[in-house]
C-alpha cells in the first residue's frame, strides 16, 4: 500500500484527477471531481504493477459486494439471533 501512496503522490496523481486519497491500514477510497473513471484506471494498473491482482476486483462496487457480503451476513445472522433470544 505504501509503495502504491507513493507513486500516486510522486506522479502528481492527485492534481491530475482533482482527486484526494483517504487511507486506513490496507484500505482506501479515492475521492475525485470528475476523474474517477480515470483514477480508477490508473489505480487498477498501478496494482497490477505492484502484483496486487486479487486486491484489483476490490475496486468496484461489485467486489465491494463479494468482499463484504459474509461479514455482512455474519452481523445480520448475529443481530437476529439476540432479537430471537430476547423474545
Amino acid at each position: 500500500m505504501h509503495r502504491f501512496l507513493k507513486a500516486w503522490r510522486r506522479q502528481g496523481k492527485g492534481r491530475e484527477f482533482s482527486a484526494r486519497i483517504v487511507n486506513y491500514a490496507d484500505d482506501f477510497v479515492i475521492l475525485s471531481r470528475g476523474h474517477a473513471a480515470q483514477a480508477l484506471e490508473w489505480t487498477r494498473g498501478a496494482m497490477r504493477k505492484l502484483a496486487k491482482e486479487s486486491d484489483v476486483e476490490k475496486l468496484t462496487p461489485h467486489g465491494w459486494k463479494k468482499h463484504f457480503a459474509a461479514e455482512v451476513a455474519a452481523q445480520r445472522d448475529s443481530i437476529l439471533a439476540r432479537l430471537a433470544a430476547a423474545n
